[in-house]
């Protein structure tokens, strides 16, 4: 696996070439505060993890929290908001 943020996808490939050929996946530290950034450089979707909930809100049952977490990453996924 290659570790790089948004500007190492730019630099190595190229904007026009990620996005007319290559179908990535960001993973791994994706949150609110990158999630449109990878977007914007050609990422197709995101796994996000510890971003939308922590292990704290799920023993706690703090499902409203969670929810407005997952809304929070949509809106800015659709570019709705940003972070």
């Amino acid at each position: 696996m290659i570790r790089f943020g948004t500007g190492g996808w730019r630099a190595v490939i190229g904007d026009e070439f990620i996005k007319s050929n290559i179908r990535l996946l960001a993973v791994g530290g994706v949150d609110a505060k990158n999630l449109g950034s990878y977007l914007a450089a050609g990422a197709r979707g995101a796994g996000i993890g510890g971003s939308l909930f922590s292990r704290k809100q799920i023993a706690s049952h703090d499902w409203a929290a969670i929810t407005e977490n997952a809304k929070n990453l949509m809106r800015i996924a659709r570019g709705e908001e940003e972070a």
